[in-house]
């Protein structure tokens, strides 16, 4: 039985892979929608992998440890309780392997108010990789500057407060890349922060970076390290738009 919680994070692969990127090493392959067989009340009894090995498919013959097969958005949905799918074969697992998980997250605008009621700013909210991704500029900050975002709200979250080395040089790291993303960006402006809890979700004075508001590469407000409180005025004719402006 395969299981895969919810806190996965990785920085190795970003924008657009695929498993058939894995070659030969590929061992198996679940596609959201694809080769799902679903008997009464859409309750699933097979998922196949796309690699083709059929020991590897998923199945669930007992009816009420099936999950739910959602037509619409061709999500397969458990209940948390006795749900599952189990394949019949064994993956015998090296001492290296990848676990991949591919997903496509919709864009949608925030609007910020402003002091203006016909002006807003279109913002959107990043975390971690959405903005580090692996090649200077990740893919996802792409898309967010074709949609003509004016402001990116960005936190960091990530490890600190390992040894004095580690923190030093992975603050430098995260710090160029913020510069590089917000250089890149041009006439966007970049709102970034890091929480004020370390990895094991205890209270940490230490940021993984900088906290400030970047502008096409160079800082215009930072805070010190530690729980901070600060603001910077954006100029309206520059980031307000109106809602019907595309």
């Amino acid at each position: 039985m395969l299981g895969l919680g919810s806190g996965i994070c990785s920085s190795h692969y970003s924008g657009e892979w695929s498993p058939l990127d894995e070659g030969s090493s590929l061992v198996a392959w679940y596609k959201k929608g694809a080769k799902v067989t679903a008997a009464v009340s859409n309750k699933v009894t097979l998922w196949e992998n796309q690699e083709g090995t059929a020991a590897y498919n998923m199945a669930q013959s007992t009816e009420t440890n099936q999950p739910t097969f959602n037509t619409s958005t061709g999500a397969i949905n458990f209940d948390g309780i006795d749900n599952f799918l189990q394949m019949t074969g064994q993956i015998t697992l090296p001492t290296t392997f990848t676990v991949g998980i591919k997903f496509n997250a919709e864009f949608r605008i925030a609007w910020l108010e402003t002091d203006d009621p016909n002006l807003f700013i279109p913002m959107a909210g990043v975390v971690c990789n959405d903005l580090f991704g692996k090649e200077g500029m990740a893919p996802v900050m792409k898309k967010l500057y074709q949609y003509g975002y004016k402001l990116y709200v960005h936190c960091t979250n990530a490890e600190r407060n390992v040894d004095d080395m580690h923190d030093s040089v992975f603050r430098e790291y995260n710090n160029a890349v913020l510069r590089l993303v917000s250089y890149l960006s041009k006439d966007r402006a970049i709102l970034t922060v890091d929480n004020s809890a370390g990895m094991d979700g205890k209270p940490c004075d230490i940021t993984s970076s900088t906290s400030g508001v970047l502008y096409e590469g160079e800082w215009l407000t930072t805070t010190p390290n530690g729980t901070q409180y600060f603001y910077h005025d954006l100029p309206l004719e520059e980031y307000g738009v109106k809602k019907d402006e595309d």
